[in-house]
């Protein structure tokens, strides 16, 4: 292979990897806002904990999802949090069964509302 093929094979290698590395902080960009989002519906003490929680690999949306099910398992019969909802206070849960549900919650505290 000749010098020039390959400074121009390392170049390209370069801004592919270059390409791949913003591409992923641009994905994981609008994430931690959607999180700032979802944590400001949260009163002061409940974001504290979920902001003391969210280290390592605990997000704050996980850590958000694990308060809600504990939450859930007061009242309901619930094995996992399957998705959430806080413009519509909703949230949708997996039973010991394996059949879905959906619950009100209060997205100030996450707390089952019905």
């Amino acid at each position: 292979m000749s010098l020039n093929r390959m400074r121009a094979a390392r170049r390209l290698a370069l801004g592919a990897a270059l390409g791949i590395g913003l591409a992923a902080a641009a994905v994981a960009q609008p994430a931690r806002e959607f999180e700032r989002a979802e944590l400001g519906y949260l009163n002061a003490d409940v974001r504290a904990e979920v902001e003391r929680r969210a280290t390592g690999s605990n997000t704050p949306r996980g850590v958000m999802e694990t308060i809600m099910l504990n939450n859930l398992q007061l009242r309901l019969p619930a094995t996992e949090v399957v998705a959430v909802d806080f413009l519509k206070s909703t949230v949708v849960y997996r039973t010991p069964d394996g059949a879905l549900r959906t619950a009100r919650f209060n997205p100030a505290n996450l707390t089952v509302v019905e």
